[in-house]
């Protein structure tokens, strides 16, 4: 690695011949190049992802101590709220605030992805607001 770079300024010109490789087809000139690619878009308008960090090991001057993360596909906002516990009814609370504020700027989540540790409680309260989970 204390060598010195070998072949960094060659003092040789290259002919157009030698900068084509043998492995390479021919090149025309009037050939035209068709790219395609299929995709399927999906609909994620009304999509909101969820996340709940686990407890931090201290708590906040405010004494909050997890931080509960909403993205909403729709408008592109991470919402990050700081909570004091991760109990049902402080996640429920907080759930609810974060879902007025989105309503409340025309973005009504329709549809909730998050990861495999919600409880009940929080399976009910998204029964009761008519958002598939």
């Amino acid at each position: 690695m204390r060598h010195q770079r070998q072949g960094i300024q060659s003092t040789k010109k290259n002919t157009p011949e030698e900068n084509i490789t043998q492995s390479s087809p021919p090149i025309e000139k009037n050939m035209a190049n068709l790219f395609f690619e299929t995709l399927i878009v999906e609909n994620k308008h009304g999509k909101i992802y969820v996340d709940l960090t686990g407890n931090f090991p201290i708590r906040s001057i405010d004494g909050k101590r997890a931080i509960f993360i909403i993205y909403d596909w729709s408008s592109n906002a991470i919402l990050a709220t700081p909570i004091s516990s991760t109990s049902d009814n402080s996640i429920i609370d907080t759930f609810t605030e974060n879902i007025k504020y989105l309503e409340s700027r025309g973005f009504r989540p329709q549809h909730n992805i998050m990861d495999n540790v919600a409880s009940h409680a929080i399976k009910k309260f998204l029964d009761k607001e008519n958002i598939k989970f």
